[in-house]
């Protein structure tokens, strides 16, 4: 059934589907019906990685799973035993707390037994995912896609509405709204009004549920608000709260808000500009106390030459959205902190700004600079020290593990979760001494990449300087436009996309496909980093499962392994020259099934920076000199 194609809109879809199960429930002789998404035993599937509460997993596990979104009465339509919990009903369609149902099949391979009901999982396996998908039923095994194949482990959710669009237009057409007031006219007030009210009505009755993106979500919360301000219905302010309410529980222990499954500093920046603005519109209450952490958590991926996040962030970002910096600043000296000093560097270039950017994102950030010109006062007195511009720092997120290290000489970052990736700058140029984007390693059966979330397992003492991570390397996903694949999603946009359900699913297979789904490759790093007084210590490991072909290995300085376009713009700093150590003779030890190696040091002693390497198989040592002149000051213990 697809009633977009006679032009329904898609909420009047979803009520015309509605209608027909109700119509056929009535028809004499039927004794069930139900729907789902993925049509049963035509050779269709879709598959997503977990986690699920009580599981543990390393980089080796196999954490994949099938699933299917389905109406009510679904298994009772089918005559699949309920052995244990409910079925899904009405009401988890609304909204609310996200719910789903697993085979027994599921219950065996995340080792569940016959208690799954009452656990919680989330879709996608990052190291940070959080488990908000209740368990409420346990099923028993039978046939998905094929007759002849064995079942798979099989999780089913309700299925949804993608709103995100949705909700941006409402955003727009409130606060445009509300900007030109008088200069429109009553007609094209009301027909503003009524679509407003429209797409909310819509929107409530659905959820963007392929990945948690706060900025997202930030920016429902503030449509609804406006919406409210603009048609006067109260109950989009308590939708407002409630997505506030989500966006709360998705904050991590360190600070942050999520986005796909961690941290990202340059996507916090566009978050904050949003939930900024919906506590200063209406009051929250635990969203002050959230903002404030957030901006703590921010202020220590602000670097020295006034650049914010990289590669080590969850979508490898370095965007800067200023907006809600200036809101929070009066009440909180660190954001007025971030925001003069990134403020002050902009003509650098180190961010992505309004004017070194491409129209898909030009309005966002134009949003967010808007906001912030419109909101920045002179500052009462000098704003207090960032981490950056402090002494010694060693500090390490556990939720994230991400861990910023500075001495005197230096100020660096890395993200374990991610296989070790690394900033490093010198702090009295205040320009990049050292990145890297983890290795790269090419294949007969792909690319292949250390970086990727959810593949790691480090380790952090409670004082220690030396930092430790175990992870598997993952399929590269880089997949490029191509006349046959820009013709295809034309198609998907004329005929699945138009069914809202259909749509939903083919987004959360792409989802899967492009940035969150995982598939492990033959070779695993280790690797230790040392931060001491004037230097940084890094000792690398690959080691093979077994002999595989490998014809390429290199140790990436920037490397994007999901498909991401916010990532990919130029910034100044990529210019300063840094000399990452050819890999030769690796390919060849690799593919023999012998692990290989690389020590590298970086150095800040005596005004100089220096980087000095040590690779297995040999190689010839190099370092790269750069005159400087600092005083001496030990790291703390």
């Amino acid at each position: 059934v697809q009633p977009s194609l006679n032009g329904y809109e898609p909420a009047r879809s979803l009520t015309l589907i509605n209608r027909v199960q109700q119509e056929l429930a009535t028809t004499p002789g039927v004794t069930a019906v139900a729907a789902s998404v993925i049509p049963l035993l035509n050779g269709s599937s879709a598959g997503s990685s977990v986690s699920v509460q009580g599981f543990r997993k390393d980089p080796d596990t196999d954490v994949g799973a099938s699933f299917n979104m389905i109406s009510a009465g679904y298994f009772r339509a089918l005559g699949v035993p309920l052995l244990a919990g409910r079925e899904l009903v009405d009401a988890d369609f609304s909204g609310g707390q996200k719910v789903a149902l697993v085979n027994e099949a599921f219950a065996r391979k995340f080792n569940l037994g016959r208690d799954a009901v009452g656990k919680f999982m989330a879709q996608s396996d990052g190291e940070n995912d959080k488990l908000d998908v209740q368990i409420v039923g346990l099923v028993a095994d039978a046939k998905y896609s094929a007759v002849k194949d064995e079942i798979p482990p099989l999780f089913f959710t309700p299925y949804s509405q993608d709103h995100g669009v949705t909700l941006a237009m409402v955003l727009t057409l409130a606060t445009t709204t509300e900007l030109l007031d008088d200069a429109l006219s009553p007609d094209q007030r009301t027909r503003t009004c009524e679509s407003v009210a429209r797409a909310c009505r819509f929107a409530a009755s659905s959820d963007e549920d392929y990945a948690f993106i706060n900025n997202h979500q930030a920016a429902f919360a503030l449509a609804y608000l406006r919406a409210c301000r603009l048609t006067g219905d109260e109950s989009l302010a308590a939708r407002a709260d409630e997505v506030l309410d989500r966006v709360c529980a998705h904050q991590s222990a360190d600070g942050w808000f999520e986005e796909y499954g961690g941290p990202d500093p340059g996507y916090e920046t566009f978050g904050l500009t949003y939930l900024a603005l919906a506590n200063a519109e209406r009051r929250h209450s635990v969203l002050p106390t959230a903002l404030g952490r957030s901006v703590e958590f921010l202020s220590h991926f602000v670097h020295p030459d006034g650049s914010i996040g990289g590669n080590y962030g969850s979508r490898n970002t370095g965007q800067y959205a200023p907006g809600g910096l200036e809101v929070l600043a009066p009440q909180h000296p660190t954001a007025a902190a971030i925001a003069d000093f990134v403020g002050q560097r902009l003509d650098q270039g180190n961010v992505v700004t309004p004017l070194r950017c491409d129209d898909d994102n030009l309005p966002l950030l134009t949003f967010s600079y808007a906001v912030a010109a419109t909101r920045a006062v002179a500052r009462a007195g000098r704003s207090p020290a960032l981490p950056c511009e402090s002494g010694n720092v060693l500090r390490q997120f556990d939720d994230s593990r991400i861990v910023v290290a500075a001495t005197q000489r230096y100020y660096a970052v890395a993200n374990l979760s991610k296989g070790g990736t690394l900033r490093v700058f010198d702090r009295e140029t205040a320009t990049i001494a050292y990145e890297d984007a983890g290795y790269f390693l090419s294949s007969e059966g792909g690319d292949w990449s250390t970086q990727l979330l959810g593949e790691s397992v480090a380790t952090l003492g409670e004082a220690t300087q030396v930092a430790e991570v175990t992870t598997r390397f993952a399929a590269v996903k880089r997949e490029l436009m191509t006349p046959a694949k820009f013709l295809v999603l034309r198609i998907l946009n004329l005929t699945v996309f138009r069914s809202v359900r259909l749509g939903a699913m083919v987004r959360r297979m792409i989802i899967a496909r492009l940035i969150t789904g995982r598939e492990r490759g033959a070779w695993r790093l280790r690797r230790s980093v040392a931060f001491e007084a004037e230097r940084i210590v890094l000792h690398d490991e690959v080691i093979p499962d077994a002999a595989e072909r490998v014809t390429f290995a290199s140790l990436e300085r920037s490397l994007l392994p999901i498909h991401m376009g916010s990532a990919k713009y130029f910034h100044a700093n990529e210019l300063v020259a840094i000399s990452l150590p050819t890999l030769s003779g690796w390919s060849e030890a690799l593919s023999a099934g012998r692990s290989v190696s690389l020590s590298q040091t970086i150095g800040f002693v005596g005004g100089e920076v220096s980087h000095e390497h040590q690779i297995d198989p040999p190689l010839r040592t190099t370092s790269q000199p750069a005159s400087r002149t600092v005083p001496e000051e030990p790291f703390p213990a």
